[in-house]
């Protein structure tokens, strides 16, 4: 009896070791994403970038979900474009498209992000036509939600607009960004990176206009 008495003490203390070194893993990988966030929202894209390496690293390490791991890839993938590396910011993206091919994800907001993502390492990488197929895709499955007014549509207009700034349909791309930045205003104001580099791109707009 004694014996199965050491047993069970033992089983039970090593279920609750378990438990504490799970509890620390995700604890570990909230803040991480939360530092991640914060860092990109403050426009260190650099430091984002670092803190979401480490935050997928530790997710595979710990054979964390793979529908999360994809989320958190596509995300890398934004604040890569931001920071300058678009091809690595479409592989980032390739390699969550693969997972979710597999491991289907039930969030189709996921789904449109990740095309969105996508579609601006294209459009960075001077593919403007794959770029725009893809932001339509994206544009596309938001509104099948009904929140095609949100900022991740915002997004894909802004996407979409500068595709026509690019190709010198500067009356279109005005009326994109026209839709698109009252939406990132009712969200942050001008001292946001994203809602700031917004507006500079719509205001180069309508200076090219009026020349």
């Amino acid at each position: 009896m004694r014996i199965l008495l050491v047993f069970f003490i033992l089983c039970c203390s090593t279920s609750l070791a378990q438990d504490q070194v799970e509890n620390r893993i995700i604890q570990t990988l909230g803040a991480l994403a939360s530092q991640a966030d914060s860092q990109q929202n403050q426009g260190n894209y650099s430091e984002s970038e670092e803190s979401r390496r480490q935050l997928i690293s530790l997710m595979e390490t710990t054979n964390f979900s793979p529908v999360e791991i994809a989320r958190q890839l596509s995300n890398l993938a934004a604040v890569l474009n931001l920071n300058g590396k678009p091809e690595e910011a479409q592989i980032s993206c390739e390699r969550a498209q693969s997972i979710l091919e597999i491991n289907p994800t039930d969030d189709p907001i996921q789904e449109a992000v990740l095309l969105g993502n996508l579609a601006e390492a294209l459009r960075l990488q001077g593919n403007l036509e794959g770029a725009r197929v893809r932001f339509e895709e994206e544009l596309s499955l938001l509104s099948s939600l009904s929140i095609g007014d949100t900022h991740f549509a915002a997004s894909a207009m802004v996407g979409i607009g500068a595709i026509e700034a690019e190709l010198g349909n500067l009356q279109e791309a005005r009326a994109l960004y026209e839709v698109a930045l009252p939406i990132f205003l009712k969200i942050s104001d001008k001292s946001h990176p994203t809602t700031a580099r917004i507006v500079q791109e719509y205001e180069a707009i309508q200076s090219r206009i009026e020349k």
